[in-house]
């Protein structure tokens, strides 16, 4: 079956926005459950889905936990702690990084700075996924900058940095 090349290309930006929602989706959800006391919150699917929205989600997470340490540090400290725990997020990370892998190569980018930021977005994912401990920290602000809408050159954005690009192709 013959499908426009402008058509074939909205069907595969739409998928990619579909599978970034589910890895930011499972992402979420398993930095709900990476402590007791979190994982009140990751049994409900509707708090992974409000989570989903990059205020909600730096808001939620930036929350303190007790008097030293945000939800944030939290997560990240029992991941530090947990081989498991980073291995699945490496098996997370691969999914995605294969779309936006497929992505790269099917789509014709309307402009270089999407191709840029994909083709970011994928080398560092790619370089830090395993979470060794000594990158754990770098993989843990790449994750924070995709969730939360941050970026060093910006600081907080109001609008899903992945989301937005696709979007704009």
């Amino acid at each position: 079956m013959y499908v426009p090349e402008r058509k074939r290309s909205l069907v595969l930006l739409n998928l990619l926005k579909d599978k970034s929602y589910g890895f930011k989706s499972e992402c979420i959800n398993q930095f709900l459950n990476s402590d007791s006391e979190l994982s009140v919150y990751g049994c409900d699917p509707d708090n992974v889905k409000k989570l989903l929205d990059v205020k909600t989600f730096r808001v939620f997470f930036k929350e303190p936990f007790d008097s030293s340490r945000s939800r944030w540090d939290v997560v990240f400290g029992s991941f530090y702690g947990d081989s498991s725990r980073r291995e699945q997020l490496a098996i997370e990370i691969s999914y995605f990084l294969k779309e936006i892998e497929f992505a790269l190569v099917k789509l014709d980018f309307d402009e270089d700075k999407e191709l840029i930021f994909f083709k970011n977005v994928y080398e560092n994912l790619n370089r830090y996924r395993y979470g060794v401990e000594d990158e754990l920290n770098t993989l843990f602000s790449l994750l924070w900058g995709l969730f939360a809408a941050w970026s060093w050159i910006d600081g907080y954005s109001d609008d899903d940095f992945v989301c937005k690009r696709i979007d704009s192709c």
